[in-house]
């Protein structure tokens, strides 16, 4: 949320030299700040989606906890498909984010 005050904040100053009514004030500064605010969502994304497995695996709850479940029980098969499934979640999520950025930033 501080991050998002800080764009806004950033790109709302008012310089009386450029814009000359609320249209030129208000349209630039729109793009900006969405395009911030999209760039900082799917990099806030990604994370959350890397951490899952790590906060889960420490007992934080979530796949992780399954992983580590299932490597204490011995129940390789289920712990690799885990791992396998979530290196795919993983590389997609590099995938799209990248595209995303490409396309909006």
């Amino acid at each position: 949320m501080k991050n998002f005050y800080r764009t806004y904040k950033h790109y709302t100053k008012f310089d009386k030299k450029v814009a000359h009514s609320l249209a030129e004030f208000v349209i630039p500064r729109y793009y900006q700040i969405v395009l911030d605010f999209v760039s900082f969502i799917v990099y806030r994304w990604d994370i959350n989606v890397r951490m899952s497995t790590i906060i889960g695996f420490v007992g934080g709850g979530g796949i992780g906890f399954l992983l580590q479940q299932n490597i204490n029980l011995l129940n390789y098969r289920a712990a690799s498909a885990q791992m396998f499934a979530t290196a795919i979640v993983v590389a997609s999520m590099d995938y799209i984010s990248s595209v995303l950025r490409e396309k909006y930033v």
